[in-house]
C-alpha cells in the first residue's frame, strides 16, 4: 500500500528503497531513496556538503550560514508543534506557591532566548501550543519580561532573598542563558543533565521539581496537551498520562472533557481556548518558545517542509543531479 519497497536495511545506518510501481496513488516521483542515519547534527551537514546527502533535517541554527556559504543549498524552515517550556513540581514548596510560579514566569526574556539559543530560528510564545496547533488562544501573548515584579513575587512568598534549585533536563538539552535571567530575579539554578532514560524514571516516580523539556502536539490538535498533560490523573478513563506536577484543577478537567465531546469544531476550539487561559492562569507550566524546523536541501531538489514534521520522499522531485 505504499509508494516504495524495502532494498535493504543496516540497523542504525540506512534504509534502501526502491519505488512500488503498483502504488495507488500513482508511481512515486523518485525511483530510488536511501536514508541515512546520522545522529550527530554536525556530521548530518557535512554529508551534505560533502554530496552523500540531498537533504538533511534537525540541523542545528549554528550551521545556517556555514551552509548558504557554502552555495548550491538553501535553508529551509517551518515553526514546528513543539514547545519548549518549564515544569514545576507542585505538592511541595517553592513552586506549590503560584507567586513562585508567576516570579519565573516574568523572569524570563522570551525574544532574548530565541535570539541566543535559536539565532532567531524560532517564535517566543506565552501558552503551551503554538500558532500552528488547533486550540491556540490568539489572545494570550507572551508576557514581557519584569524583573521587578518578579523579585516582589518571590519577597511576597517568603523568598526575599530569593532561593536555590536543581534544573533537570535531558542531557541533549541546552539551558543557555536561561539560567543567567532566573538568577537576575534571584532564583539561582543549578543545571542537572541526565540520560533520558533516567530523566524519564524521575519523572514518572514525580521526583522532578524544576523540569526543562518540550512538549509536541503531534496531531496539530491542542488536546495532546490538555488530556495527557493537564488533566488531573485518571487512568482509567486516559487522562493525565503525563501529568508530572500534581496539577490538577476540576474547572479545567470539565472543559477539557467537553472540548473532547463537542464535534462542532468553532464551539470546541473556543473550549480549548478557555481551558488555555484558565491553565496559564495557574501555570503548573511555563511556555517558552517555539523552534523552528530547520532543514537543508540541494539546489536542484523540490520539497516543501510539512506541518507534522514528516520527511516523505514520494513529495521531492529532483531537477538535475544525482540523487542518493
Amino acid at each position: 500500500t505504499g509508494p516504495y519497497l524495502l532494498d535493504a536495511h543496516e540497523p542504525g545506518k540506512r534504509l534502501a528503497l526502491r519505488a512500488f510501481s503498483r502504488y495507488w496513488r500513482g508511481r512515486a516521483p523518485e525511483e530510488r531513496v536511501e536514508l541515512l542515519v546520522v545522529p550527530d547534527p554536525g556530521e548530518r551537514v557535512a554529508a551534505l556538503l560533502s554530496g552523500r546527502a540531498d537533504l538533511v533535517q534537525d540541523i542545528e541554527a549554528k550551521a545556517i550560514d556555514r551552509i548558504r556559504a557554502a552555495g548550491a543549498y538553501r535553508v529551509l524552515g517551518s515553526e514546528s508543534l513543539l514547545v519548549e517550556y518549564l515544569q514545576f513540581r507542585l505538592d511541595a514548596p517553592p513552586f506549590s506557591d503560584l507567586r513562585v510560579r508567576r516570579a519565573v514566569h516574568l523572569a524570563i526574556d522570551r525574544e532574548a532566548l530565541v535570539q541566543q539559543q535559536l539565532r532567531g530560528q524560532g517564535v517566543a510564545v506565552g501558552q503551551m501550543v503554538g500558532r500552528q496547533v488547533f486550540g491556540y488562544a490568539p489572545g494570550i501573548s507572551p508576557p514581557r519580561r519584569d524583573l521587578e515584579t518578579a523579585r516582589r513575587l518571590l519577597a511576597e512568598a517568603g523568598y526575599a532573598g530569593g532561593f536555590d534549585v536543581d534544573l533537570e533536563f535531558r542531557a541533549s538539552r541546552d539551558p543557555g542563558s536561561l539560567v543567567e535571567q532566573l538568577g537576575e530575579a534571584g532564583i539561582r539554578v543549578r543545571t542537572v543533565a541526565r540520560p533520558w532514560e533516567e530523566m524519564y524514571r524521575r519523572l514518572t516516580g514525580n521526583q522532578v521539581d524544576f523540569y526543562l523539556g518540550g512538549l509536541l502536539a503531534i496531531s496539530a490538535d491542542a488536546s495532546d496537551l490538555f488530556d495527557s498533560k493537564v488533566h488531573s490523573r485518571d487512568s482509567a478513563r486516559g487522562y493525565g498520562d503525563t501529568n508530572h506536577t500534581g496539577y490538577a484543577n476540576a474547572a479545567l478537567d470539565a472543559l477539557i472533557e467537553s472540548s473532547g465531546a463537542t464535534l462542532n469544531m468553532l464551539e470546541r476550539r473556543q473550549l480549548m481556548q478557555r481551558s488555555m487561559q484558565l491553565l496559564m492562569e495557574d501555570l503548573p507550566l511555563v511556555p517558552l518558545y517555539v523552534p523552528f524546523d530547520l532543514y537543508a536541501v540541494r539546489d536542484g531538489v523540490e520539497w516543501t517542509p510539512r506541518l507534522d514534521g514528516l520527511v516523505l520522499a514520494r513529495e521531492m522531485r529532483r531537477r538535475e543531479g544525482r540523487w542518493r
